[in-house]
């Protein structure tokens, strides 16, 4: 288990990736700029669509889900992974103009 290495995902308010780390990236078959700007659906394969977006509904209803879904390589292949995600939101401080 110590050599086992999370990837890490940012998917913004559009459902695009706006950062991700080296890790998920290579899961990928790819540097973390190839990953940046795409769809997050569209990183899984076609048939577990339906499986993320009733995971990523859940998420956002109950703050998080998971979910057992292929990743589609850059490459074209799939790989399996098991993914988590977890609802995350900034408060701006408006005297600030600080992340809270």
């Amino acid at each position: 288990m110590e050599h086992v290495q999370s990837g890490v995902v940012w998917v913004n308010s559009d459902g695009k990736v706006s950062s991700v780390n080296a890790s998920f990236a290579n899961t990928l078959g790819g540097e973390p700029k190839s990953i940046l700007g795409h769809d997050w659906f569209e990183i899984f394969a076609p048939r577990d669509r339906s499986k993320m977006e009733e995971a990523y509904s859940q998420m956002l209803l109950l703050g998080k889900a998971n979910v057992q879904v292929h990743g589609r390589r850059l490459d074209g292949s799939y790989s399996a992974l098991e993914v988590l995600m977890v609802r995350f939101t900034t408060t701006r401080c408006a005297s600030s103009g600080t992340t809270a």
